[in-house]
């Protein structure tokens, strides 16, 4: 046995191999990642092999994963086997959180940042990797930013063939219909009408293909100072909305010129801007509610 220059395992190499004698036949050999086969032999003079070698693997093997799409915070579940030790679960080589539910099956999240691409699991016997690709959505998401009792538009960048809009409510998100304030709720534009101020805060999301869910939308209700008819807060014409503001759910931005108040005013909010005033005459209150 002098001279062995390889080792195979089904035709895969041994990780490693040592010759402990010559003369009673003897090789200590490290599998790695081997298959089922012959166990061969090589050196100068040649290779010999001797069939029934069963190869079992400790290395994870992903089978399937559901949803096939999805974007950042998407619940996934993936199947195989061997998933007790997983250390590390990753889409497209970014690393997310992961609860190992059984041998055979993985709950996970589609991580920020993660792009389309294959998932893999790592445990100390190897790693196992996807046959196809999880394709990542980058939906639109943020601020809907609404006049009071005005109308807004919620809109994707998710294609699909089915789409189903919903709105938070205490008991979690549930679906919408279309009614007076909502249109489009099967659409990849969910409308929003006459939306009252009350609203303020509400979210909304879209299940795009019975599965991928997108990312959160938020009404914000706002008015903005334009100063087009003067200085007066009580004239409607000054404002971006056509109307004055005194409303406890109602962001206001002054972003330049002089605004005189000569009125009790409730606001949620409101941010005046360096090189804008804001001047409230004696005997009346701005009060913020936020």
């Amino acid at each position: 046995m002098s001279g062995v220059t390889a080792v195979t395992f089904g035709g895969t190499p041994a990780t490693s191999f040592t010759i402990v004698s010559d003369t009673s036949v003897r090789i200590n050999a490290v599998v790695g990642l081997g298959s089922s086969g012959s166990v061969s032999v090589t050196n100068s003079v040649g290779t010999a092999s001797k069939s029934g070698f069963t190869y079992f693997s400790n290395a994870p093997i992903i089978t399937s994963f559901t949803p096939s799409t999805g974007t950042s915070g998407t619940g996934v579940i993936i199947r195989g086997t061997n998933f007790n030790s997983t250390n590390s679960v990753k889409f497209n080589n970014i690393e997310t959180t992961f609860t190992v539910d059984s041998a055979s099956k993985i709950t996970t999240t589609v991580p920020g940042g993660a792009t389309s691409g294959i998932i893999s699991v790592t445990l100390p016997d190897g790693i196992g990797s996807s046959s196809t690709n999880i394709i990542v959505n980058t939906s639109a998401s943020g601020t809907i930013n609404i006049c009071p009792g005005g109308n807004g538009v919620a809109s994707l960048n998710i294609s699909g063939s089915s789409y189903q809009w919903q709105v938070q409510s205490d008991s979690g998100f549930i679906n919408l219909s279309n009614s007076t304030n909502y249109a489009g709720v099967d659409t990849i534009d969910l409308q929003l009408n006459a939306v009252p101020t009350s609203w303020y805060g509400k979210k909304y999301r879209c299940i795009v293909n019975g599965t991928n869910v997108s990312n959160t939308f938020t009404i914000v209700i706002s008015n903005n100072w334009t100063g087009s008819s003067g200085l007066d807060w009580e004239t409607g014409n000054n404002w971006g909305c056509s109307q004055t503001v005194s409303d406890a759910n109602t962001d206001v931005t002054i972003s330049s010129g002089t605004v005189i108040l000569s009125s009790n005013v409730l606001v949620k909010s409101i941010n005046v801007l360096p090189g804008a005033t804001l001047v409230v005459k004696s005997g009346y209150t701005l009060t913020i509610k936020k």
